[in-house]
């Protein structure tokens, strides 16, 4: 999926000699499945897909004499949410640490991870359903840094974003 945006994207191998590609998609595997796009790319994102929801896709192979290939295996992708966007402050009254983001439809909660420089992996250190977090628990440190993230969640849990750049 693309982070940015949660879109499914689909690829494949490119086929030598083919004109066109189209995608098919589905909602469930043994589903209908409707033509959805054609690109000469080896790649389509599904700007209309439904956060949470999952699909289902095969791709076909169209030659230039119109010949068509039968559809590729079918793949299956969920819709996830759009990764945040997070800023750093400091509250000015106390100095702590304040992460912001703007809110991101869908998200029934956000996750706040953290570590102390590059050489520690994150540990969540809050949830919140705010567009914002203040790490009370932040220590002050002479030679080191704190790095953050956050991760947008969905009630189905196959569709939380990806995690906000540090």
């Amino acid at each position: 999926n693309v982070p940015e945006t949660g879109k499914p994207r689909i690829s494949w191998y490119a086929v030598e000699g083919a004109s066109k590609y189209e995608l098919y998609q589905a909602t469930s595997k043994t589903g209908t499945y409707s033509k959805i796009g054609t690109t000469t790319d080896t790649f389509i994102i599904n700007k209309s897909a439904v956060t949470g929801k999952m699909y289902y896709y095969k791709v076909k192979v169209v030659f230039p004499d119109g010949r068509e290939s039968d559809f590729s295996n079918i793949v299956n992708r969920t819709c996830d949410l759009p990764k945040p966007v997070a800023t750093l402050s400091n509250v000015a009254s106390t100095g702590q640490i304040q992460i912001s983001w703007e809110a991101i439809e869908g998200a029934s909660k956000y996750e706040i991870w953290r570590r102390f420089g590059w050489s520690e992996d994150f540990a969540q250190v809050g949830t919140t359903t705010s567009t914002s977090f203040i790490d009370t628990s932040a220590e002050v440190y002479v030679d080191g840094y704190y790095e953050y993230t956050v991760r947008a969640i969905h009630s189905n849990s196959g569709a939380n974003s990806a995690d906000s750049d540090i």
